[in-house]
């Protein structure tokens, strides 16, 4: 029996790297997209796109035939995004409806990941109903995205969430951040006022799996359980880790330090995958823990 093809769209990030070698142990022929940096796995099948050529991405398309497209990709600096708008339209409005036509068109799996960057923040553990209410270039293209890709091909399965995980060799992600900073010993910050509710790599691909294998359709937030300040998310990896934070200090989010306005409570509510899973969410200190056994076993 032939294996099951994958197209992975930003195979060289933080998610689609993790993706990529989930996929591959489940037996899917996994293929992985890359602009700048080629992954090194030898099992993935790397192709490198971009994603602004049509006549490209449909020769890509046409030659490789996937039954399961997955997009990973997108801008998310913040800051990138309100220079280059045009950009991130591209990314996280253009390509998106693309794939959605072309998904639809073909009876091709659409799973497209979006964003807990989709309101004012001025409400806590927000539902999949909840009217979008951006408040930055990010934020708005995002909520594009998912309108178009609703639009082009309701079958899709929409992925919001915040998630944590070893980082790339070429970029170091959130934790690894954070567990370096403490490790070095020297006085850092983190805010105290900005919430959200993050879960690991590893659980987010699982519970994504789970619900591709359900044929799942719409919205879903794949999140952690437990709502926490970015400090306390800290203080949660020093423990896990066995690490002094003593050098870690609490700090408040003030806008105009970097004039772009962002949302300071980003926390989702996972009510609706837990009934449709059957299973709880984890909590911070679950997910934390998950990226130690994840970290071991590399």
């Amino acid at each position: 029996m032939p294996l099951k093809k994958i197209l992975i769209f930003g195979g060289s990030g933080l998610l689609g790297n993790h993706a990529s070698r989930f996929f591959h142990k489940k037996n899917y022929e996994v293929f992985s997209s890359f602009n700048r940096h080629k992954p090194k796995d030898s099992s993935v099948n790397s192709i490198k796109v971009d994603v602004q050529n049509q006549d490209e991405l449909l020769s890509i398309l046409k030659a490789i035939r996937p039954e399961v497209i997955l997009n990973c990709s997108g801008l998310t600096s913040i800051e990138e995004c309100e220079k280059e708008k045009g950009k991130a339209r591209i990314l996280h409005e253009d390509f998106p409806e693309f794939l959605a036509k072309y998904t639809s068109d073909n009876n091709v799996n659409n799973i497209h990941i979006s964003t807990d960057h989709l309101w004012d923040g001025k409400k806590s553990f927000y539902r999949e109903t909840e009217e979008p209410n951006p408040i930055n270039t990010y934020g708005w293209t995002k909520a594009q995205g998912e309108m178009k890709v609703i639009l082009y091909n309701p079958a899709s399965l929409i992925i919001r969430t915040n998630f944590f995980g070893k980082g790339t060799e070429w970029r170091e992600s959130f934790s690894d951040w954070a567990i370096r900073q403490l490790k070095e010993r020297k006085t850092f910050f983190g805010y105290e006022d900005v919430y959200f509710t993050p879960i690991s790599i590893s659980f987010l691909i699982e519970y994504m799996s789970q619900l591709m294998m359900q044929t799942a359709q719409g919205i879903f937030h794949i999140a952690g359980s437990e709502r926490l300040s970015k400090y306390e998310f800290i203080q949660r990896i020093a423990h896990v880790h066995s690490l002094d934070d003593s050098n870690l200090e609490k700090s408040k989010y003030w806008i105009k330090d970097s004039r772009i306005d962002r949302p300071l409570d980003m926390s989702l509510s996972t009510e609706k995958v837990s009934k449709h899973l059957k299973r709880y969410m984890p909590d911070c200190h679950q997910s934390v823990n998950s990226l130690v056994k994840d970290t071991a076993e590399e």
